[in-house]
């Protein structure tokens, strides 16, 4: 129940956040300065949480789109990259583990140790960029961005690159799912 209570408390005071630095951020790109009273900035509050509930999160600025809509498109590219990495981060780790417990302080055991402390000690963006760097504009051996090279024209049907690669009928379908996978390698 005090879990409960503190979390109902949370999401008050996000809610409260995410109003306030809306309500800033529009104001500041009209350049208009609102002086309302308490009750009209209640009632702003009570209808952007009405709204919420019924699924209209905002708009996005750049094409006046639905924030639904458009995080819904977005999800499939997203759980493409997410499913993968925690497929083969619990294998690997799975594996890499029962191996070091089986050996305490031979050569796996040591190695996951360096391994854990130099990747919590190291920025996962900053990681990123040098692996970036050394393998796509360096060695050249993955893409720098995109989810498929524009050789390819594949229709898009689920939303995931690599089932729509292979549920389509072009002649280079298997081509284009390697280079798809070669894009989710280093996004």
């Amino acid at each position: 129940l005090k879990k409960l209570a503190f979390f109902f408390l949370l999401m008050v005071g996000v809610s409260v956040t995410a109003f306030i630095f809306s309500n800033y951020a529009l104001n500041h790109a009209h350049n208009t300065v609102h002086s309302q009273t308490f009750w009209n900035e209640s009632l702003q509050y009570f209808r952007f949480i009405l709204e919420l509930f019924q699924g209209h999160f905002g708009v996005v600025r750049h094409d006046g789109s639905a924030v639904l809509e458009t995080f819904l498109l977005k999800l499939p590219a997203s759980l493409e990259l997410i499913i993968p990495a925690i497929l083969l981060a619990w294998v690997l780790g799975t594996f890499l583990a029962i191996n070091a417990i089986l050996r305490p302080g031979g050569h796996v055991d040591s190695m996951t140790q360096i391994l854990g402390d130099a990747m919590n000690s190291i920025p996962v963006f900053w990681l990123g960029l040098i692996l970036l760097m050394i393998f796509a504009t360096g060695l050249e051996l993955f893409p720098v961005s995109g989810r498929l090279d524009y050789i390819y024209e594949i229709k898009p049907v689920t939303g995931f690159m690599l089932i729509d690669t292979l549920l389509s009928s072009k002649s280079y379908s298997g081509e284009a799912f390697f280079n798809a996978l070669n894009h989710l390698i280093l996004p």
